[in-house]
């Protein structure tokens, strides 16, 4: 068996040209007939053994194709497609055979309960191992070679034919047959990814590998050719590659313990890479929503709350922003967590990071907005406006075009937000004297927002006539006026103090009617005059009665 130390050698291929190893064949010097039937014998050999891989010689498979995949650029154009469909499909082979031998009884069976021999494991293991390293070999070298030949078809385009009027013609037929079945690698890349994800899918990383340094070693080189695709912005535009590296990733953080070297990586490919800040935002969104891993977000929020930006660096602001306004958009949960610690970078210096931080804040209260017993979130809420509101004053003008860009997606919620909407009002109205014109146009939408989106379309409609609600306005306090000038008895009220009154009237009518019956030995005259003393007398109390209720009123 090859001896071989993984972690050893592929760091070695940083700089392949500097990877020196023994039984190398300088393909190079040797004709090209010769180096064809060498690299076709080793492929037949592994087709008919995947195991073979393992097997000393002189020269080895093993150093055949490591020799062939060093001088890549001397080999004839096809040859790096054979060797690259040998890999896929001896590898895939042997972990057939691997996963059988772990459990022969079948998929029901559990594979701590089966014994496998160890020496069998051990050839599996190296087996695995070797074409890992081979099959990260090769995606280093599948990207060059195809760009070689990208590069002959567009050279031959550059010859074009003229019209006699001058205008370039298109290019022949030869050059449009060329670029058609030219070798593309990017074609190759999901059978690859495919192929990986097999891999950490069904192999038992634990059973074969028994220490988790070796184990790490065999996650680390498998999934690094997902890493290495994904640093081209090009690729990364495919929609099948970029699934199949989400899917590398996540199933190695899920199933194989490939968390923490995830979160280095995604903060290194965060700083060397822009074009990656939003693919790694949604890599933590699967890896939440899908997998239940919400452990490495966190992590790597914490880790970012503790970095500081200068106001002089402009790509690290930008590149960490737009991460965190996407993990803020789609996964806001994980963010809400970790805001307390992300707080330091709304005054950072950085005015990239404030405008981040300005749009987590909008997609926070859009989320908790949203969400059930939003009442118990009021304090939350508020709290948030409250942030909104200080960068009304910041020093930025960006910034401060944010604040207001943000605020307008917020009134479209179905939650109008009445207090704070009249509370930034005020302050949208103060940002029309603003002196920078963005700044300007951006208050009068704010303010065309507010009114179109306004909370109040229940009462009137729509539209805000000024006539209805003037009117509405002036009955509302009238009825006000009424309820503060309506009389109050301190000693009681007022309902039985005005029965109280009327019923003592009525008692001293009816004695004034009693003294009006005759008695006996009254004349005519008498009676005429207790008369006119009844009537004076009944007048007098209507008067006082009169006045006592003008002083009530009063």
């Amino acid at each position: 068996m090859i001896e071989f130390s993984l972690q050893e050698e592929s760091q070695q291929l940083t700089d392949p040209s500097t990877y020196n190893f023994d039984d190398e064949i300088d393909f190079s010097n040797m004709d090209g007939n010769e180096v064809t039937s060498m690299i076709e014998d080793a492929i037949v050999s592994l087709a008919s053994a995947s195991d073979s891989v393992t097997t000393p010689g002189n020269p080895s498979i093993f150093s055949v194709f490591r020799s062939a995949l060093k001088h890549a650029e001397s080999l004839p154009p096809n040859t790096i497609p054979k060797i690259l469909d040998s890999i896929i499909s001896s590898m895939a082979s042997e972990l057939e055979a691997t996963v059988r031998d772990l459990n022969p009884s079948g998929a029901n069976a559990s594979y701590d309960s089966v014994d496998v021999d160890q020496a069998t494991m051990n050839t599996h293991k190296a087996a695995l191992e070797l074409y890992a390293f081979l099959l990260l070999w090769v995606v280093g070298v599948g990207e060059k070679v195809s760009g070689v030949e990208d590069d002959g078809a567009a050279a031959a385009t550059k010859g074009k034919r003229t019209t006699t009027k001058g205008s370039k013609a298109g290019p022949s037929s030869k050059t449009v047959k060329k670029k058609t079945t030219a070798w593309q690698w990017v074609d190759q890349i999901p059978s690859v990814l495919a192929l990986i994800t097999k891999i950490l899918t069904t192999l038992p990383s634990n059973r074969v590998w028994t220490t988790t340094a070796e184990r790490d070693g065999f996650i680390g080189v498998i999934t690094r050719p997902a890493y290495q695709i994904a640093e081209s912005e090009a690729f990364m535009k495919v929609e099948k590659v970029k699934t199949g590296v989400y899917k590398v990733i996540c199933v190695a953080v899920k199933g194989h313990g490939h968390g923490f070297a995830f979160q280095i990586s995604l903060l290194q490919s965060l700083q060397y890479f822009e074009h990656l800040s939003e693919p790694m935002a949604e890599i933590l969104d699967i890896l939440d929503k899908e997998f239940d891993v919400s452990g490495v977000g966190d992590e790597i929020l914490r880790e970012i709350s503790q970095k500081t930006f200068s106001a002089v660096d402009t790509k690290g602001p930008r590149t960490y922003g737009r991460f965190l306004m996407h993990l803020g958009e789609l996964c806001p949960k994980i963010v809400l967590k970790q805001m307390s610690l992300l707080l330091d970078h709304v005054d950072s210096e950085a005015y990239p990071m404030r405008i981040a931080m300005v749009e987590i804040i909008g997609n926070l209260i859009k989320y908790l907005a949203g969400a059930d017993q939003i009442e118990k979130r009021e304090k939350k809420i508020n709290s948030l406006f409250d942030m909104l509101t200080e960068r009304y004053l910041d020093v930025s003008s960006f910034v401060r075009v944010k604040v207001m860009q943000v605020l307008s997606r917020v009134w479209d919620l179905p939650q109008k937000f009445p207090k704070q909407r009249l509370i930034l009002t005020e302050k949208t109205i103060s940002a029309l004297h603003d002196k920078t014109p963005s700044v300007r146009r951006a208050a009068i939408a704010l303010l065309t927002k507010s009114i179109v989106t306004h909370p109040y379309g229940l009462m009137h409609g729509g539209e805000l006539r000024h006539a209805e609600w003037e009117v509405r306005y002036e009955e509302v306090t009238k009825e006000l006026d009424k309820l503060e000038n309506r009389p109050v008895d301190e000693t009681g009220p007022l309902g039985e103090a005005e029965d109280d009154e009327e019923e003592g009237s009525e008692e001293e009518d009816e004695s004034d009617d009693e003294s009006l019956v005759k008695e006996p030995g009254i004349t005519v005259d008498d009676d005429a005059s207790l008369a006119e003393r009844s009537v004076r007398t009944k007048s007098s109390k209507s008067k006082k009665s009169t006045k006592s209720g003008k002083s009530k009123s009063s």
